[in-house]
């Protein structure tokens, strides 16, 4: 017979609160349209830094 150990658990129990409300101060727009911004974002400046690099290699 084996003894337990103390201590927490080996594997503790993690609970989500799935139940949720959207703050009130929160923009309409979906979390997915601002998340395809800040990609579309992040491109433009990826390809402006490349030019950038380029330009100064000339």
């Amino acid at each position: 017979m084996m003894k337990k150990q103390a201590g927490p658990p080996h594997c503790p129990l993690v609970t989500v609160d799935s139940i949720t409300k959207p703050s009130t101060a929160a923009p309409a727009e979906t979390r997915s349209d601002v998340e395809d911004e800040t990609r579309a974002e992040k491109a433009k400046k990826a390809a402006m830094a490349v030019e950038a690099h380029a330009a100064q290699g000339q």
